[in-house]
């Protein structure tokens, strides 16, 4: 009975010790792979710059570089760094902070100063000389005994007045007041006192013609196609022939063609004459007949 007690409580024993082991092993090795956290300190940041910086009136940011046991840091990796009263000249200061995931705690706070920047030299104010005054004499001045030139008289010529150009004066020299019938196949002429190179336009009745209705010749011929008068009614038309610096204005008459039963118009007079020679010549031969056979 007490054997077995005996035994139980060392079996007991045994599993306790078995088990405390365990813990110290676990515990062990928990801190074997655990790093250690370092805590930073002023004289492991350093400016590589220097602690003077001059002010440009924006933010001034030194470098700074951080070493721990000859193992340089890396900036938001180890470390994170902010920075305040950096613009204005004066203290400015750089906080480091540790990044605690990184195995780096604390705060280290790095002053430097910004220097106000140099001012221009300004070039001293240099005060005007004064002139010394002038003592010299005033010398005389000679009498002239030159005499007085006369004047000559002038003699300018009248200036001539420039004569006035008096407007030029076109006017039809031939064929104003003509007239053309309608079964003519001739065309219709003028003539006016200019050049016919200097014709802006021809206008009959107040509408300009296309120039293949007309022709320009020399000596001042105008002439109208007869193929353009058919196109025009009976009756009274007006011609107008343009320059640049005025006009000639003329007029003539559209005739309706010869009645060929009227025997007084056209080529109807032509035949009646020569009927009437005719018949003149005829009566003398009869005369002249009837004389011999007496």
């Amino acid at each position: 009975m007490q054997t077995s007690i005996f035994r139980r409580g060392l079996s007991l024993m045994l599993a306790l010790t078995a088990l405390l082991a365990l813990g110290l092993t676990a515990k062990a090795e928990t801190q074997e792979t655990t790093p250690a956290i370092v805590a930073l300190k002023a004289e492991h940041v350093t400016l590589p710059d220097g602690e003077r910086y001059g002010c440009t009136g924006q933010e001034i940011r030194p470098a700074v570089t951080v070493t721990v046991e000859g193992q340089t840091l890396t900036e938001d990796t180890h470390y994170t760094l902010t920075f305040a009263d950096n613009i204005q000249p004066g203290q400015a200061k750089i906080t480091v902070t540790g990044i605690a995931t990184a195995g780096y705690c604390g705060t280290v706070e790095i002053p430097f100063t910004i220097e106000k920047a140099p001012e221009a030299p300004t070039q001293p104010e240099t005060q005007p000389t004064e002139k010394p005054e002038e003592t010299t004499q005033p010398t005389e001045k000679p009498e002239e005994t030159t005499k007085p030139t006369e004047k000559p008289e002038e003699t300018t010529a009248p200036t001539e007045k420039p004569e006035e150009t008096k407007p030029v004066s076109y006017k039809l020299t031939k064929g104003d007041g003509s007239k053309w019938r309608k079964d003519s196949k001739k065309d219709l002429s003028f003539t006016v006192n200019a050049d016919t190179r200097d014709i802006a336009g021809v206008l009959v009745d107040g509408k300009a013609l296309d120039k293949s209705a007309y022709t320009l010749g020399k000596d001042g011929l105008v002439t109208l196609k007869a193929s353009y008068l058919q196109k025009l009614s009976q009756g009274s038309h007006t011609l107008r022939l343009s320059f640049a610096d005025g006009h000639a204005d003329g007029k003539f008459t559209v005739a309706k063609a010869a009645d060929p039963s009227n025997p007084t118009t056209g080529d109807n007079i032509t035949l009646w004459i020569s009927l009437l020679g005719l018949s003149a010549a005829a009566g003398m031969a009869l005369f002249i007949l009837k004389k011999r056979s007496v």
